[in-house]
């Protein structure tokens, strides 16, 4: 009930603000909620366990260093530079710096964010637990 009751009230609120106009369309926006309340549904009624996998796994692990990363080495570095030197187009420079941006921020996390973290670990229990 209060889930319907959110939505609904989602779909009467996007009309008092004009700055989604130039973005999405009605239709646009009506099924991206559609598709988020589903989701969360899914998640409520623990239906989303196919999503768990190797793969996502993964990028969970890495996506503090790929979140921090993704947007200057991908959108400021690699892409400009296949479009300018390499004659790509947005789409193929945009598929050859993800899989680079992916393992910049692999090599981050297990070179950098964990082995700094233990090792953050190791001093914050000698000095503070007896």
């Amino acid at each position: 009930m209060f889930l319907l009751f959110g939505f609904v009230i989602q779909l009467l609120l996007l009309d008092n603000t004009d700055r989604w106009q130039p973005f999405i369309s009605w239709d646009q926006y009506l099924g991206m909620l559609v598709f988020y309340f589903v989701l969360f549904l899914l998640f409520v009624n623990n239906k989303l366990n196919f999503i768990v996998n190797d793969i996502t796994l993964f990028l969970g692990k890495i996506s503090f260093a790929l979140y921090l990363i993704h947007q200057f080495f991908s959108i400021d570095l690699i892409i400009p530079y296949l479009e300018k030197h390499c004659s790509f187009n947005l789409w193929q420079a945009s598929l050859v710096a993800l899989p680079i941006v992916i393992l910049m921020a692999t090599c981050i996390t297990f070179f950098v964010e964990i082995p700094v973290g233990r090792w953050l670990n190791q001093q914050l229990k000698s000095r503070f637990i007896y």
